[in-house]
């Protein structure tokens, strides 16, 4: 007797988180972001030389630019600083990645070229070593959100902003539903809603006499 009953409350707990879940992913807010981090890069450069990263940097989320045009004290005029995330869009078919800028270093990156590892070429749509024209720019607000939410490496951190953001949608929800609640009760102490139903229930006694 005590299995099936707790049987049934698991089955019941389970059902009510499941519920619970996908009314959570309604506020999703991927569509949104995604919207505002498919734009175009502000201040970009076009750079169309695309050369593999270093085995060692793979997976870490990095791409490596040319050191004319990182920021320095001796290179004002770089696109971006060292540890900066930057956007680069394929503009022939829309698709972008968000990704921490490095130097050169010992690599040879020429001034129009740019380092992406295997999953970031396929991101971006490219195949092997082709010649493409990328945009090239410094991330906004917006696009480091979106880095933060979904492409991060760093699948703790991901979890974190995610984590977050249904939290606050839950306290909202939370907040929504204890103003209605109050709201209600306070029509129904009130006594408009009481002398709604005596009207209502009147009138189909009225009506069920006529016929």
């Amino acid at each position: 007797m005590k299995q099936a009953i707790l049987t049934k409350f698991d089955t019941l707990f389970l059902g009510v988180m499941s519920l619970a879940w996908k009314l959570i992913k309604v506020f999703d807010p991927r569509p949104i972001q995604e919207h505002y981090a498919r734009r175009d890069p502000a201040n970009a450069v076009i750079l169309n030389r695309v050369l593999s990263l270093p085995e060692a940097d793979c997976g870490q989320s990095i791409v490596r630019l040319g050191n004319n045009r990182m920021k320095s004290e001796k290179n004002p005029n770089g696109i971006v600083n060292r540890n900066d995330l930057v956007k680069i869009k394929n503009p022939a078919n829309g698709r972008f990645v968000i990704l921490y800028a490095m130097g050169a270093g010992s690599h040879p990156i020429p001034g129009n070229g740019v380092s992406l590892d295997y999953d970031a070429k396929v991101a971006l749509g490219i195949q092997k070593q082709e010649e493409v024209d990328l945009q090239v720019g410094i991330a906004n607000i917006a696009d480091r959100e979106f880095f933060n939410m979904y492409l991060d490496s760093d699948k703790s951190s991901r979890s974190a902003r995610a984590l977050g953001w249904h939290l606050v949608m839950a306290g909202l929800a939370w907040s929504a539903w204890s103003v209605a609640e109050s709201a209600f009760s306070a029509v129904i102490d009130s006594g408009i809603a009481g002398d709604a139903y005596e009207a209502a229930f009147s009138f189909m006694a009225r009506l069920a006499n006529l016929m």
